[in-house]
């Protein structure tokens, strides 16, 4: 058998990054990992350590890049609703748009294995609250923008669970105007 190329530790645990979005952890096997990073097995547990330590470094990975380009704006301390809009916006077109259906691999693996794997649990757990945190900081400045009565509080859950649930139906097949419509429903009551 030839030897597999050499990739950079980064683009190979980008790739098996792609490998976990798409097929989750459970339907992902080690030969899997090997063919998507294109490392053989010795060099993939020498980087990496086992599957599980792969699959760790891939949410960490996922959370620092991929899921935080869309809450960077949002940490902005100039952000205001206009942000949160954009994000809702583009949330929806990428919920509608992602031919391969990937979703969020953070909100996959919440759902996959975090009810059974207490290191899954406090990875999702870490990311739904770095964004419940950037909505809840972002509707606190804009208070006197927000609805009477509007508690920045109870409303960044919430938007994290609209967010979270439209990332479960881009999973599904939703269309750009369901999509589009869920975001004007959740948006419509933040202000007056």
């Amino acid at each position: 058998m030839g030897r597999k190329r050499k990739l950079a530790p980064d683009a190979a645990l980008d790739r098996a990054m792609g490998r976990f979005w798409s097929h989750g952890y459970g339907g992902t096997s080690v030969a899997d990992l090997v063919d998507a990073s294109t490392l053989n097995r010795g060099s993939l547990y020498g980087t990496f350590g086992d599957k599980d330590a792969l699959f760790r470094a891939c949410l960490d990975r996922y959370a620092a890049n991929a899921a935080g380009a869309w809450l960077d704006a949002l940490e902005r301390p100039d952000a205001g609703l206009a942000e949160i809009r954009r994000f809702f916006k583009s949330l929806a077109a990428y919920a509608a748009g992602d031919p391969a259906r990937r979703g969020c691999l953070m909100v996959n693996t919440a759902v996959e294995l975090a009810p059974h794997d207490s290191k899954t649990e406090d990875a999702a757990a870490r990311h739904f609250k770095r964004m419940e945190r950037a909505f809840r900081d972002v509707l606190e400045r804009s208070a006197a923008s927000l609805r009477p009565g509007a508690d920045p509080a109870s409303l960044a859950p919430y938007l994290v669970a609209v967010a979270s649930g439209l990332l479960v139906l881009a999973r599904a097949g939703i269309d750009r105007t369901a999509a589009e419509r869920i975001v004007d429903a959740a948006l419509f009551g933040l202000t007056a």
